[in-house]
């Protein structure tokens, strides 16, 4: 999965959009990577609002099994 380019628009949300289906679907395969993914997509605080407001019951989850 390749990492966002850091001069790609920040109100663009398509990337997120296909990130985020992509974790949904590999939930069930790849738990552990799930969430080193997610941390890689919103490491910086744009792309954390960005991800939030696009689906903030799967960052909830993913905070979750951090901290468990």
């Amino acid at each position: 999965m390749a990492y966002p380019l850091y001069h790609q628009e920040p109100n663009s949300l398509n990337w997120f959009e296909q990130m985020l289906i992509k974790v949904d679907y590999q939930t069930i395969a790849l738990q552990e990577d799930i969430v080193t993914y997610l941390v890689i997509a919103v490491q910086d605080g744009i792309r954390l609002m960005i991800a939030v407001c696009l689906s903030l019951t799967l960052v909830e989850t993913v905070v979750i099994k951090r901290k468990g």
